[in-house]
Order: structure tokens, then C-alpha cells, then sequence
């Protein structure tokens, strides 16, 4: 494959990523975290004491902290810290595209 068509590929790759991510529906994202990060997370984000006890690096997604962080930060630790990996197995790009546009929407 020569240089010019791993840039073309590249480009379709990036692409197709911005135009998930764009697309990204919150309410969808709603209803995701409901079924499936609500009980770790809480109803708005704040997880319970108890867990943040537990988990120190835990903080709730309206905090400022969790807001400033990229939307590929956010897809990581969705996609790859071991807590979530039975969660986010299987989860299409669109899926956390849409998950991700609703955590934004928590913002204080």
C-alpha cells in the first residue's frame, strides 16, 4: 500500500469518527447509562460515597474535572479501565459516541 492510500484510508477512518461523534445523540446516551452505568455512577452522575470511598479517582461526571476531559479520554475510560470492560463489551463507536454526549450534558 503506498503512502498515498494509507492517507486516504486514514482520512475515511478520521472522518467516519468525527461524523459518530458529531451525530452523537444524548437521549440514546440516556437511556444506555440508565440501563447500564446508573448503578455505579447514580441517577445524575454523582456516584455513591460509598463507591468513591472505595474508588478514590471516582468523580461525578457534572464535576469540572471529568468535564475538561476530551471526548477520546472519556471513550478510554469507558472502553478500558477493567470495571467497565463487562459493560463495554460490545458497545459500538455510536453507542459511546451517544453515551458520551449524554455525560456532557451533566455539566454543572
Amino acid at each position: 500500500m503506498n503512502k498515498v492510500s494509507i492517507a486516504i484510508l486514514l482520512t475515511f477512518v478520521l472522518l467516519l469518527n468525527l461524523a459518530v461523534l458529531f451525530g452523537a445523540d444524548a437521549e440514546a446516551g440516556k437511556v444506555f447509562y440508565t440501563k447500564k452505568c446508573k448503578l455505579c455512577h447514580g441517577a445524575d452522575g454523582t456516584p455513591p460515597a460509598a463507591l468513591v470511598k472505595a474508588n478514590p479517582s471516582m468523580t461525578a461526571f457534572s464535576s469540572a474535572k471529568f468535564q475538561s476531559l476530551k471526548d477520546p479520554e472519556i471513550k478510554s475510560k469507558i472502553t478500558g479501565l477493567p470495571k467497565h470492560k463487562a459493560v463495554s463489551k460490545g458497545m459500538t463507536d455510536e453507542e459511546i459516541a451517544n453515551a458520551i454526549a449524554f455525560l456532557r450534558t451533566l455539566k454543572k
